[in-house]
């Protein structure tokens, strides 16, 4: 026992850390584990009423309950964006009777002249070039008829492909 009671040493305050060091680093949310086609961040300006509506059923129908009917929406909702793409910038050389890849071909080339290039540019050449790249209209039109049964995965994997040329033409209708 000690004869009288001890004083305790002097507190010395911990230096403050600052608001970064108490975070933890953290990866990014898988894409994969997203329930829609796309997130809310997708942007659409457009005052065209059949864009928006594609736009908000893109962000809220759940891909694994409505796979057929996410693969009928995502093409729609690429085709619609491609559209009035073409019309407000080709200038006379869009058309209604355009096939899927004359309409995806004139996409690329407007793209190009305009100086957008990355995977923006290079996803619509790929899918202007062949019904066989699975990211065409044709392939995601092979799923609405029957050909072929998409998956979540396989859609999610798609609309990503597709999001940088999208938001491209998107920011420009």
């Amino acid at each position: 026992a000690l004869p009288a009671p001890a004083t305790p040493p002097p507190v010395t305050p911990a230096p403050a850390a600052s608001a970064a060091e108490g975070k933890r680093n953290r990866s990014s949310t898988s894409p994969d584990k997203l329930r829609t086609l796309f997130d809310r961040s997708l942007v659409v300006k457009s005052n065209d009423p059949v864009l928006r509506r594609l736009r908000e059923e893109a962000v809220s129908l759940e891909v694994d309950e409505y796979p057929f009917a996410a693969n009928y929406l995502l093409r729609a909702l690429i085709e619609q964006t491609m559209t009035l793409y073409t019309k407000k910038n080709a200038k006379g050389r869009w058309n209604d009777k355009l096939s899927d890849e004359a309409l995806t071909q004139l996409c690329h080339d407007l793209l190009k002249a305009t100086g957008v290039a990355g995977k923006a540019l290079t996803i619509v050449g790929k899918a202007a070039g062949g019904a066989a790249q699975p990211f065409s209209l044709h392939s995601l039109g092979h799923a609405v008829h029957g050909g072929s049964i998409p998956t979540k995965s396989a859609l999610r994997a798609i609309s990503d492909t597709w999001r940088p040329s999208l938001e491209a033409m998107l920011k420009d209708i």
